[in-house]
C-alpha cells in the first residue's frame, strides 16, 4: 500500500467514495488512529474556521423554526385564556433561542477533547437529574413528570441526556477499543449504563425519548466495534421490555392501540393521527401558505411541538416538506464529513454520535406524524417549541463546529482518511 512519509508519521492514502462512508466508519480505522497529540501540531496544521455549511444549515433551520413556532402556536395561544396573547410561545421561543445560540458559541470555543475528560462526571450528573425528576419533577402531562423546576427555568433532563450519553460512549469506545468485541469486558458495561438510563426515562414515563436514547446508544456501540449479534440480542430484549411496560400504562396503552388500529386501516381510535393526516393531505403539492393551516385551529393537539411537521406539510405542501427534509439531510452529510475528517478517534465518534442523535429525532418525529410509529411526543430538532431540546441541539452543533475547526487542512472530507502507524 503506498505510504506518504511526513516527519515521523506515515499515511496511507485511500480513495474512498462518499458512498462508502458508513463502511469506513464501521470496518476501517475507527480503532486505527491514535489520539491527537496535544503539543507537536501548530495552529496552521488545522482549519482555522468551523464548517460553514453546517453553520448555514443550522441558521436556516432555526430561522424557519421560529416562523413555524409562531405560525403553529399563535391561534392556540390567543384562544387559551391562560396565555393571553398570540405571541406567548414566540416570545419564549426567542428567549430560549438566544440562550441556545450563546451556548452554541461557548461550545464552539471549547476544545472538544475537554468533553472526554469529564465524560463520566457529566453522565453522572445527568443521571442524578433523571432521578431528581422522579422525586421532585414538575410539569405533569398524561401522568408523566419530565421537567425539573429550577428557579424560573424548567429543564428536561432526558433531553440533556442525549448529549451526555454520546460524550460518554464516544469516550468509552476509544478507551475500550481492544475489548469492544468481547461481551463481558467491552459490550456489557456500556449496555448496563444504557439500561439504567432507559429505565429512569421510562419511569417518568417518557417512552419516545427512551427509544431514541436506545437507538443512539446502539448506533454508538455499533460503530465502536461491538458484534452485531450482541446488539441484536440486546435490542430485542430492550424492545420487549419497553413494550411490556408501555402496555401497562394507560396513556401509552391507548397510543399503542390507536396505532395498531391505524395500521389496520381504522383511525377512529387515534384522533391526533387522524387530524395530522387530514392536515397534511389538505396541503397538497404547494400547501395552503404560511399561516393557512386549518389543523392548528384547535383540531390538532400539540401543533407547535409534537406535530409541527404536519403544520409544515399543510402550509407549505409536499414541496416544502421535501425541502425541509433535504435540509436535515444536508446537516447529516456535513456531520458525517466532519466525523470522517476528525483528527482522532474521539472526535470521530463524538461527531458521528451528535449527528445521528439529531437525525434520530428527525426520523422518529416524521414517522409519528405520518403514522408509521405510535405517538411518542418527540420534538422536531430546531423547529418544535421546547427549550431543553433546542438548547441541546445547538450545543451539539457548537461541538461539531469545534471538531470541524481541527481537521487537517490537507485532508479532503469526501475522500480517504488517515491511517497512523
Amino acid at each position: 500500500m503506498p505510504l506518504l512519509q511526513v516527519g515521523t508519521q506515515s499515511f496511507c492514502l485511500l480513495d474512498l467514495p462518499v458512498s462508502t462512508c458508513s463502511r469506513t466508519l464501521r470496518r476501517e480505522g475507527l480503532h486505527s488512529r491514535r489520539p491527537l497529540p496535544n503539543s507537536s501540531r501548530s495552529l496552521s496544521d488545522y482549519q482555522a474556521r468551523p464548517d460553514l455549511g453546517l453553520f448555514i444549515g443550522m441558521l436556516v433551520l432555526v430561522g424557519f423554526g421560529t416562523i413555524m413556532v409562531y405560525s403553529s402556536s399563535a391561534f392556540y395561544a390567543w384562544a387559551t385564556s391562560e396565555f393571553g396573547s398570540g405571541f406567548f410561545f414566540l416570545k419564549r421561543h426567542l428567549i430560549r433561542l438566544g440562550v441556545g445560540l450563546c451556548a452554541m458559541v461557548v461550545a464552539e470555543k471549547i476544545d472538544y477533547r475537554f468533553w472526554s475528560r469529564i465524560a463520566k462526571p457529566l453522565l453522572g450528573v445527568c443521571m442524578l437529574l433523571l432521578v431528581a425528576v422522579l422525586i421532585v419533577g414538575s410539569g405533569r402531562s398524561h401522568g408523566a413528570s419530565r421537567w425539573l423546576r429550577i428557579s424560573f427555568v424548567s429543564v428536561q433532563p432526558s433531553e440533556l441526556m442525549k448529549v451526555c450519553l454520546v460524550i460518554f460512549l464516544a469516550s468509552y469506545v476509544v478507551s475500550a477499543r481492544e475489548n469492544m468485541k468481547h461481551f463481558s469486558r467491552g459490550f456489557l458495561p456500556p449496555l448496563v449504563v444504557l439500561g439504567i438510563i432507559t429505565a429512569l426515562v421510562v419511569k417518568q414515563p417518557n417512552f419516545g425519548t427512551a427509544v431514541a436514547l436506545l437507538l443512539i446508544g446502539f448506533f454508538m456501540l455499533y460503530i465502536g466495534g461491538s458484534r452485531v449479534h450482541h446488539l441484536v440480542g440486546a435490542g430485542i430484549a430492550g424492545a420487549v421490555a419497553v413494550g411490556l411496560i408501555a402496555y401497562g400504562i394507560p396513556y401509552a396503552h391507548h397510543r399503542i392501540v390507536g396505532f395498531m388500529g391505524a395500521a389496520s386501516g381504522s383511525l377512529d381510535g387515534n384522533y391526533q393521527l387522524r387530524q395530522s393526516l387530514l392536515g397534511m393531505g389538505s396541503g397538497g403539492l404547494f400547501g395552503a401558505g404560511l399561516g393557512g393551516s386549518r389543523a392548528k385551529l384547535l383540531f390538532l393537539p400539540e401543533p407547535h411541538t409534537d406535530f409541527i411537521f404536519a403544520v409544515v406539510a399543510e402550509e407549505l405542501g409536499f414541496i416544502g416538506a421535501i425541502v425541509l427534509m433535504g435540509t436535515f439531510l444536508f446537516i447529516l452529510v456535513r456531520g458525517a464529513q466532519i466525523a470522517l475528517s476528525s483528527p482522532d478517534d474521539f472526535g470521530m465518534f463524538l461527531a458521528a454520535g451528535l449527528t445521528i442523535s439529531i437525525f434520530t429525532y428527525v426520523l422518529l418525529h416524521i414517522a409519528v406524524v405520518v403514522g408509521a410509529l405510535p405517538t411518542t411526543g418527540l420534538p422536531l430538532p430546531f423547529l418544535s417549541f421546547g427549550g431543553s431540546a433546542l438548547f441541546t441541539n445547538l450545543v451539539s452543533v457548537g461541538i461539531l463546529l469545534n471538531i470541524s475547526k481541527r481537521r487537517q487542512k490537507s485532508k479532503a472530507p469526501h475522500y480517504g482518511r488517515r491511517c497512523l502507524r
